[in-house]
């Protein structure tokens, strides 16, 4: 369960208000600074593969290296056809490749989105920007309003996309936001394979 935290600075006071997030799901920690009539929001997420900071301005996102999940998934594996099936399914058969994608998964996805932006430039999806170590940390424009069920079915940017495999993650409104600058929805999350293909195929259909 995760925690809003709201900081107010002035005339040397420091009050914090604690909240329950709505959504468990979803983690965020919302910070908000007050220092002299400029106001700073900043929000923190994270997921399975990476973390997100979002500063107003942009969204920073850190991919997270993961070596207790791969020793889990390295005494889990053997024991379990179901999650052996669902592990080599999604990081492919070979062992040693497999481990190091699961482990290095946050890093890869933000080298796939920066990747698709720069060869693409899909008006589909929130550009990324900039790429410092490796991919390890990338920049990517951030987004408006967040997007509901129902938006999403109106205006989802690929079309079709009811077809779309269920693994390619394009039915959930998380993955989407609204673009600043215009208002239409766009994909901010698109750091996999599936999704990728996906978007690569649509785009000369």
């Amino acid at each position: 369960m995760s925690l809003c935290v709201q900081t107010l600075k002035r005339q040397g006071q420091l009050l914090a208000n604690i909240n329950t997030h709505p959504n468990p799901l979803q983690p965020r920690v919302y910070v908000v600074i007050y220092r002299k009539m400029k106001t700073l929001h900043i929000q923190f997420g994270w997921g399975s593969t990476r973390f997100v900071i979002l500063t107003g301005e942009g969204a920073i996102k850190i991919g997270r290296v993961r070596p207790v999940r791969v020793l889990l998934h390295l005494f889990s594996i053997p024991f379990s056809q179901t999650r052996r099936e669902h592990f080599f399914d999604k990081y492919g058969h070979d062992l040693l490749p497999a481990l190091w994608q699961d482990l290095m998964a946050g890093p890869i996805s933000n080298l796939l989105e920066y990747n698709y932006c720069l060869e693409c430039r899909d008006g589909r999806v929130m550009p990324v920007t900039t790429k410092y170590f490796g991919g390890l940390v990338i920049i990517q424009e951030e987004g408006g309003d967040e997007v509901t069920i129902e938006e999403l079915i109106r205006e989802h940017p690929v079309q079709n996309y009811s077809t779309v495999p269920k693994n390619a993650d394009m039915g959930t409104p998380d993955q989407f936001r609204r673009r600043k600058s215009t208002g239409e929805v766009v994909l901010v999350d698109f750091g996999k394979k599936t999704t990728l293909n996906v978007l690569r195929l649509s785009l000369t259909t």
